[in-house]
């Protein structure tokens, strides 16, 4: 009409070209508010804060615009220049959005790449959480709940753990007390050993260790399978006695049983436990010694008093304790934390990333979702008058949606196709970084393609029921 009325060809692209710089600078502004207000919740997500001062950094303000006026561009200049190069004949008939639908490929392409994407995304979310959930349920061999640790790196408390340790079992809610030079948590202490019973003297392995005390293994409830514990009625306990793990006995060649009173290093072995996890899950369980923490052993003074405690009063009991320590070492600052959070505290990159999955995924799907919407309206468009011919000639609502959707779900089951083994080999690239973990379910992918389906079968069915209620006389009339 306005090229009938006059209108020039480089009138018509300045025309289409401001109306996509217009939506895109209002898409700009929306964007630039929801950042500011999502903000604080994806630092929370990433665990530190996210500089984003706009106003300050004019870097940032250039770059941000230069993208929006690009967007907004590229955006707009393909239709700019098809719609203008339109003969007027061609456009009042229609039929030059036949060269149009040679695009239907690429527009296929997108929706499946996009559900791909998504697809993916959930589920590895899915099992990303699953792992999490196992790491969380998985006995580890010890008892974290009501643990708490207090960490010294001075000669004042380690010199006077003792008496921090008599003071504190004074009272009512504290169980017990233990003092050791790591915790079952995240151990780093490792060294070669060379020198054990039957060993001659060629053989070596690498073993962590731990020096603790005589009530280590029973504030975190560590089982032994064969021996006794540290006691104090024996004498040779503080300088030649060793308690092994199980894995270290395998190493070793021995049963729990057979290694009791055998040669290791400088002494013998006197306990074996049950294998417990002293490092993350990511990490299998390796050969670990104990023995009792002395002088000579103390690494500068550094350690962990692990505190077995009631949580009935806790803030008052949390007093008494802070109170304790600071009638010993005044100056020194107090420090606490729960053994179960700092557990948990060890997989925080993988809850960001699940929640990370989460949030991709739902804007993957949304993404998706109205690529799909926009593509079945334009198809609904381009079938209006065979629409209401087939109305005309008693088709049912059913029928007509089932017309409409079969095309778009095929694109969707494709996309499901595509991306089952995508997810499925790269969630066992990322298991396998956990030496104790899940097996993925075959049920996962089924979940996540009802899912998807789903949502698909939402948004075709939309349009399609509105096209297939509509009046066939109202897109008869102008043929």
């Amino acid at each position: 009409m306005r090229k009938v009325l006059g209108a020039r060809k480089i009138q018509l692209v300045i025309q289409l070209l401001s109306e996509s710089f217009l939506l895109t600078s209002v898409s700009f502004l929306l964007a630039l508010g929801l950042v500011y207000i999502l903000l604080p919740f994806f630092e929370n997500l990433m665990g530190q804060p996210i500089p984003f001062d706009i106003v300050g950094s004019r870097w940032l303000l250039i770059s941000m615009l230069s993208l929006a006026l690009l967007v907004g561009g590229l955006s707009g200049l393909y239709p700019a220049f098809f719609l203008s190069a339109v003969s007027p004949v061609k456009a009042f008939k229609g039929s030059f959005m036949k060269k149009f639908s040679r695009g239907t490929v690429l527009r296929n392409g997108l929706i499946i790449g996009q559900f791909t994407a998504a697809i993916v995304l959930a589920i590895s979310g899915v099992v990303v959480y699953q792992q999490l959930g196992y790491i969380q349920n998985k006995k580890l061999g010890f008892n974290r709940e009501q643990v708490v640790y207090v960490p010294f790196y001075f000669e004042e408390i380690d010199n006077n753990t003792e008496v921090i340790r008599n003071e504190l079992l004074t009272h009512p809610k504290i169980e017990k007390v233990a003092k050791s030079t790591d915790l079952p948590l995240n151990s780093g202490n490792q060294g070669v050993i060379g020198k054990w019973e039957g060993n001659d003297g060629q053989g070596e392995f690498y073993c962590y260790r731990n020096y603790v005390d005589y009530s280590y293994l029973d504030v975190f409830e560590i089982e032994l399978l064969a021996g006794r514990n540290f006691s104090p009625d024996y004498v040779t306990d503080s300088t030649e006695s060793y308690i092994l793990n199980e894995s270290a006995v395998k190493a070793l060649g021995w049963t729990p049983e057979a290694a009791i009173g055998k040669g290791f290093r400088e002494g013998q072995v006197i306990g074996v436990t049950r294998d417990f996890h002293f490092q993350p899950m990511d990490l299998a369980i390796e050969p670990l010694f104990m023995m009792l923490r002395t002088e000579h052993n103390n690494y500068g003074n550094r350690g962990n008093i692990s505190i077995k405690v009631s949580m009935d009063d806790w803030e008052n009991t949390l007093a008494y304790v802070r109170q304790t320590f600071k009638s010993i070492a005044p100056s020194i600052p107090f420090e606490y934390h729960f053994l179960g959070e700092s557990y948990n505290q060890l997989y925080q990159s993988e809850q960001r990333l699940g929640q990370a999955f989460t949030i991709f995924t739902m804007l993957a799907l949304l993404i998706a979702c109205i690529g799909l919407f926009g593509l079945v309206s334009y198809n609904v468009v381009q079938r209006t008058k065979e629409i209401g011919i087939r109305k005309v000639l008693g088709a049912s609502v059913l029928a007509i949606v089932e017309l409409l959707s079969k095309d778009f779900l095929k694109l969707v089951v494709i996309a499901l196709v595509l991306a089952t083994p995508i997810a499925w080999y790269a969630m066992q690239q990322w298991l396998n970084d956990f030496a104790y973990r899940i097996d993925i379910q075959w049920w996962v992918f089924i979940l996540v393609a009802i899912l998807a389906i789903g949502i698909s079968v939402l948004t075709v069915s939309f349009q399609s029921i509105r096209a297939a209620l509509a009046n066939p006389v109202d897109s008869l009339r102008n043929e």
